[in-house]
C-alpha cells in the first residue's frame, strides 16, 4: 500500500503546484488493453478532466499538458464534437464520457474531485484514423474504433480490476 500511497502523495503535489497532472495506464496485452492516460485535477477547479486512449502514455502525457494549456488559456468548455487544433499532427474531437464509462478508469481524478468537493466530470479527446475519420463516423477504420473505444476498455478494466498506474510523470512548467 505504501507505493500507491507514495503515487497519491506525488499526484496531489503535482496538482497543487500545476493545476493538474497526468496519469497514464500502461496497455496490458495479455487482457488486450490499450494505454490510456488521462489528466488529474482540472473536475476540482470547474473544468473537464481529459482522456485519451490507445496512445503510448509519453504521447499522451504531451499532448494532454498542451491541450489543458489551450483549454486554460481560452477558458474553453467542451462539448461534444468540439475539434481542438494544433494540439497534436491531426485534430482531436472532444466527446464527454458518462460516470460509468470513466468511474472505472479515471479512479484518482475522481478522488482528487471529490477532495475539492467537486464533481468529477472527464471529456475524451478522440483522435482520427489515417484517412482523418473519427470514431463513430461510418469510413472510421474499425481497428482505430476499437482502439478507442471507452465502453470495452471499461469492460476489460472491470474484468481486472483496479487501475494500475505506471507513469506518473507531472504537467511541464510553463516559462513565465
Amino acid at each position: 500500500m505504501r507505493a500507491e500511497d507514495d503515487l497519491l502523495k506525488r499526484i496531489d503535489e503535482l496538482v497543487e503546484q500545476n493545476g493538474w497532472a497526468v496519469m497514464g495506464v500502461l496497455a496490458d496485452p495479455n487482457n488486450m488493453t490499450p494505454s490510456y492516460s488521462y489528466t488529474v485535477g482540472l473536475s476540482a477547479r470547474g473544468m473537464s478532466d481529459l482522456m485519451v486512449i490507445g496512445l503510448d502514455p509519453r504521447t499522451a502525457h504531451t499532448i494532454l499538458n498542451i491541450a489543458v494549456d489551450r483549454i486554460v488559456e481560452t477558458s474553453a468548455k467542451l462539448t461534444k464534437g468540439d475539434l481542438l487544433t494544433e494540439v497534436a499532427s491531426a485534430p482531436l474531437r472532444a466527446k464527454p464520457l458518462r460516470p460509468d464509462q470513466f468511474g472505472p478508469l479515471a479512479l484518482s481524478a475522481i478522488r482528487y474531485a471529490k477532495q475539492a468537493g467537486a464533481e468529477a466530470a472527464v471529456v475524451q479527446m478522440e483522435f482520427p484514423d489515417t484517412n482523418g475519420n473519427f470514431p463513430g463516423e461510418s469510413a472510421c477504420s474499425p481497428q482505430m474504433e476499437r482502439l478507442q473505444d471507452v465502453d470495452l476498455l471499461c469492460a476489460k478494466q472491470d474484468s481486472v480490476g483496479a487501475e494500475a498506474p505506471t507513469a506518473k510523470r507531472g504537467p511541464r512548467k510553463r516559462p513565465h
